[in-house]
Formats: structure tokens, C-alpha cells, sequence
């Protein structure tokens, strides 16, 4: 059975509030953990009421969240190519100063031949003065993992408050249809009628 006009209000009402409380279960999650602040300022959320489906989707527009918080595997440079990153992002060229991160993986930027020898060269030059590279060049990376992922375990809270916010408004439908009567007791006991 379709949903009425009310009930479709009620599901907009219950994803709205549980992406609301997502984002700022998800904040305070990251803010505990030493997450990116980046990540806390950019998660936002979406939702959907269509037809007979109602979601919420909570979501970090950088395409290296994930990485981050949750780890990744190991990964190699194509065969003739290298991977670089800068210890000090306000070193690295390809994102202004540290200012301006790509966001979308389209984004990314590699480093000019120029801009890669210039580098090079300044590594060259700080290992004859016993200083750590200003960028680091390799093929390979190994895997990184995390002790307490985030996007698979720092959401369970708002798993079960999404439990407890969808059997009321289930609930509410029920009442709604006519389906589901109070007892009127004190103890509040409901009556399903099938």
C-alpha cells in the first residue's frame, strides 16, 4: 500500500532527523578519535522520500576519506611512473600551499617533470646537510589500517538510535492506518490488529 501524504511528511521528518543526528554523531566521533578536521567540516547528508522508500546517506565529498579513517591496501605506481607526498603539505605545489586538496579524484594533480627534478634535487641537497627529504618518492605503499574504522564502527550509534526513531514511526503509520490501538493503561501497551 502506497503511503499517504501524512506519512510521507512522517518518513521526511525521520530522515531528516537521522541525518542530522548522523552528521553530528559522526563529528563528535571524529573529533574523539583524531580525525580529519577537514572530514568534520565537509560531512553532510542527503535524503530521499520516494514512493515507498525513505534514506538517509550520510557522506564525505573527498574521495580519500575512506583511506583516512578506515585504511586502504597497498598500492603501487604504474610501471616508469613514481608516487610522491610532501611530510609538510605546505610544501607541496599541487595543492597550494596545503590550502586547496583535491576533493574529487579527477582532482588530483601530478607533478610537472620540472616541478618533480626542482624536488629532487632539494632532496639531494638536504641529504648532504643531514636534513629529512621535503618529498618523498617511492613505486610502492603498503597497507594502512586503523584500529577503529570509522565508516564501518563510528556509526553504530546512529544505527541504533535509527531503531529506535523507525519503530515509533512505524508505529505511527500503524496508527495511522488504524491498525495499531493504545490500551489506554497506564503501562501503555499497544494492540496490533491483523
Amino acid at each position: 500500500m502506497p503511503f499517504t501524504p501524512q506519512e510521507q511528511k512522517l518518513l521526511q521528518a525521520f530522515v531528516t532527523r537521522l541525518g542530522s543526528k548522523g552528521v553530528s554523531l559522526a563529528r563528535a566521533y571524529l573529533a574523539a578519535n583524531g580525525g580529519s578536521q577537514t572530514l568534520q567540516e565537509d560531512l553532510d547528508f542527503i535524503t530521499e522520500v520516494k514512493g515507498g522508500k525513505a534514506r538517509a546517506e550520510i557522506f564525505a565529498p573527498q574521495f580519500w576519506a575512506q583511506y583516512v579513517h578506515d585504511g586502504r591496501p597497498s598500492f603501487q605506481a604504474p610501471p616508469g611512473r613514481y608516487m610522491c607526498y610532501f611530510p609538510d603539505k605546505r610544501d607541496d605545489p599541487r595543492t597550494l600551499n596545503g590550502k586547496d586538496y583535491p576533493v574529487h579524484r579527477r582532482q588530483r594533480q601530478s607533478l610537472t617533470p620540472d616541478e618533480f627534478q626542482h624536488f629532487m634535487k632539494l632532496n639531494r641537497e638536504r641529504r648532504k646537510n643531514g636534513q629529512r627529504p621535503i618529498m618523498i618518492v617511492t613505486q610502492r605503499v603498503g597497507p594502512v589500517t586503523k584500529k577503529i574504522p570509522f565508516f564501518t564502527l563510528g556509526l553504530v550509534p546512529l544505527q541504533q538510535e535509527a531503531q529506535v526513531v523507525g519503530s515509533f514511526l512505524f508505529q505511527e503509520i500503524l496508527r495511522s492506518r488504524g491498525l495499531l490501538t493504545r490500551s489506554g493503561r497506564t503501562d501503555e501497551t499497544l494492540t496490533l490488529k491483523l
